[in-house]
């Protein structure tokens, strides 16, 4: 899925994230199921035809966003279960007029290499929120210890600098700056700031308790975004973004060029760890259930096969 990312940029083009994750998931599973190389291809190729996905993570987002990707797999599952029972896909269908270059990726110029380790590639989310607010929420809970400091001023203004394509996503319709439900917020840059520089943390369920605070909307409909054009010229590579905030006679200002979860500023198995268990928490799950599935889950690479790691086992026990 990550040389796919690097080799084109589908959502650029308008197509979801979950497009790709799909020929992850096929991948994937197609080796678990045992399938051979033929068939492998086939399912592939039923996944061409059936894994893009509109974008639907702009404007006003709803509950579809957090079911995309789900959905992809469900349908790169049932692709891998078609091609184990003799059924074909389409041929030629990377290449055409009508192919998936032409129409969702682009030209595609894939250097697949099955023994380059791809792990740290891939960017976790410390905060639960889109992925571009990840830096800006660390810099606004940091701004917000320090306005505390000095006796909790009124804000008089805020702004945020970041890349251009975090814009797209996270600062992009009116709907942004006075989201209406809670998926919009948890995708609206200007509310989680406002939300973080006045309550002073993040977490699981926190927009809930401010989408209808008068003082946060407030702050976020005035919230100024821009694009800065050094960061936009260094993304994807870096994360970068600036805090500059004003208040009582004082300016508050803060950078980051990497986040929580870059590979240049990684988050630890410790830190992972913790963030598993303090969903499972949020979900209802037992602390006992919670921490053994994580050490199953950790130690799943020393397991002989899916079944003998008990994952299964785990998450459909009494109690979990």
């Amino acid at each position: 899925m990550l040389d796919f990312c690097d080799a084109a940029s589908a959502i650029s083009r308008g197509w979801d994230p979950a497009t790709y994750v799909s020929f992850g998931a096929v991948t994937s599973m197609g080796m678990l199921a045992g399938l051979d190389r033929e068939q492998m291809r086939q399912a592939l190729a039923m996944t061409a035809v059936t894994a893009p996905v509109l974008l639907g993570r702009t404007g006003k987002v709803t509950g579809w966003k957090g079911l995309a990707c789900a959905v992809a797999v469900r349908q790169a599952l049932f692709n891998v279960m078609l091609a184990r029972n003799g059924v074909s896909g389409p041929e030629p269908v990377f290449a055409g007029s009508s192919g998936f270059e032409k129409v969702v990726s682009g030209a595609l110029e894939l250097q697949l290499d099955a023994g380059r380790d791809r792990s740290g590639d891939s960017h976790l989310k410390l905060w639960p929120a889109i992925y571009h607010a990840q830096g800006p929420v660390e810099m606004c809970l940091a701004v917000h210890g320090e306005l505390q400091a000095d006796g909790a001023p009124e804000i008089s203004e805020a702004q945020i600098t970041i890349y251009d394509f975090a814009l797209r996503f996270a600062a992009d319709t009116p709907d942004k700056w006075s989201p209406a439900n809670l998926e919009t917020a948890d995708h609206s840059l200007p509310f989680i700031a406002a939300h973080c520089l006045m309550r002073g943390e993040f977490g699981l369920g926190s927009l809930r308790s401010s989408l209808h605070d008068a003082k946060v909307r407030a702050l976020a409909a005035q919230m100024r975004i821009a694009a800065g054009e050094e960061f936009s010229a260094h993304w994807p590579r870096q994360t970068a973004s600036r805090l500059r905030v004003a208040a009582g006679g004082k300016v508050y200002e803060k950078e980051i060029r990497f986040i929580r979860g870059h590979d240049a500023r990684p988050l630890g198995l410790d830190d992972v760890g913790a963030k598993f268990l303090h969903a499972a928490d949020h979900a209802g799950c037992s602390r006992q259930s919670a921490r053994q599935l994580l050490d199953r889950i950790l130690n799943i690479g020393s397991a002989q096969d899916v079944a003998s790691a008990g994952l299964m086992d785990e998450i459909t026990s009494p109690g979990a």
